[in-house]
Parts: structure tokens; sequence; C-alpha cells
């Protein structure tokens, strides 16, 4: 009769044994390995924050408004645009027709207005907005507002629009400090997170051949004999 050893008997027998200890290549190939997989992980949590754009609807009647939220790792001050649905006929209204919005911040509130299209596609054209002052040029100046680091939000109002837009839906978009064109240079390191699924894939093999050797390993230190503590 054999009498089979517990668990607890050979976990003691093989931590005993000098050969089953992990070799010290392959410990610290797996805590090199788990470094970097948690690295990209908040890398790729922090890319996603600061490369996401806020957008929403907003029909263009005087009173409507919309609010966006918009969460930022560094404080920043906002860059609004708008999408306008192109057309065939009263396209030059469209790109330059009046748009005037105020934008409220918890912390302050700032009159914005629509420059002429900055950009188009078969679909859309942009308009970027840039703070009313006096003297201002036709060109994008900085807003006054300072989001903060965080979680932040701001409510956008129609006040002032041409007739022949009125009525219009258009797209708020709150552009990110990062992008695949540009980038804050304060997070310009984060950019290269756009590679990550190379990263990815590079670690994916990283991991296998760990496994592989720690597989090969386990193999040649398996004990051979009975573990102490059976009998037959």
């Amino acid at each position: 009769m054999s009498r089979e050893a517990s668990p607890a008997t050979r976990v003691a027998h093989r931590i005993a044994v000098p050969g089953y200890r992990m070799p010290p290549a392959l410990r610290i190939g797996w805590w090199l390995l788990a470094a970097a997989v948690v690295l990209l992980a908040l890398g790729k949590a922090a890319h996603s924050v600061a490369s996401t754009t806020a957008t929403a609807r907003l029909p263009l009647v005087v009173g409507a408004g919309t609010s966006l939220t918009l969460y930022r790792l560094l404080p920043e001050h906002p860059r609004l645009s708008l999408a306008f649905a192109r057309r065939l006929r009263g396209e030059e209204v469209v790109s330059a027709g009046r748009v005037r919005l105020r934008i409220a911040h918890a912390a302050a509130t700032e009159l914005q207005e629509a420059l002429p299209r900055s950009s188009w596609n078969r679909q859309l054209l942009w308009r970027m907005l840039t703070p009313l002052r006096a003297g201002a040029t036709a060109r994008r100046l900085p807003s006054r507002i300072n989001l903060p680091a965080g979680r932040s939000a701001l409510e956008v109002t129609v006040l002032a629009v041409d007739p022949a837009l009125l009525g219009q839906t258009v797209t708020v978009s709150v552009e990110p400090p990062l992008g695949f064109k540009q980038a804050d240079p304060r997070l310009g390191w984060l950019w290269w997170f756009y590679l990550w699924p190379a990263y990815a894939a590079m670690l994916a093999v990283f991991g296998g051949l760990l496994a592989w050797r720690t597989v090969r390993w386990r193999q040649r230190v398996a004990p051979a004999g009975p573990v102490p503590g059976t009998a037959e």
C-alpha cells in the first residue's frame, strides 16, 4: 500500500530541494514582464484620457445650450470648434455666418465666436471658436478659461446666430491636448502610446518565451523519486 503525500508535504519538499527554486534570470524576467504590463496599462489609460475629444450636439437656437464633461491630466485652456453639415446651397453662410456662444466654467465665463471654416470633408466643415476681444483679428486666440486637472464641465449656450443658420444642429467639440499630428509639449511623451499594439505584441512574445523557459525548467527539476512522507 502506498500513502499519498499531502499538498503541504509536497510543497515543503520542493522548497527544500535547492534546484527547485526558480533561477534568478527567470524571476527577474517575470518581474520585468509584470512591471512592463503595468506601465503599458497605465500609459494607455493616460493616453486615452489625453487624446479623447469631448463632443455634444447643439441646436443653433438662441438660448439653447448643452454641456460637456472633460477630463484633463494637466491644467489647460480649452479649444472649442463647431462641426456643420455641408450644404450645396448657401455654403458661404455655413462657412462664415455669425455664431456667438457663451462658454461657462465653474471659475469663469467667456464669450466666443465661430471663425470662418478651417477644414472640411464631403459631409462636414469645421469652424474654430475664438474668444471675443477688442481689436481681435480673424484667428484663434487663447481662452481665458483655465481647466484644472481632473474632471470639469463646460456649459455652452447660444447667444446669437445668423438667420440662415437658425435651427441647424451642430456638434460642439473640445479638442484634446494630445492629437496624432500635434500635442501639448507637456504630454508629448504620451504620443508614443499610439503605438501600444506593437508594445503589447512584444510583451506577448516575451511572456511566451518566459512561459516556455519556465515549463522547461520545471520539467528539468521535477523530483524523480517518491516524495518524503510516502510509503510503499
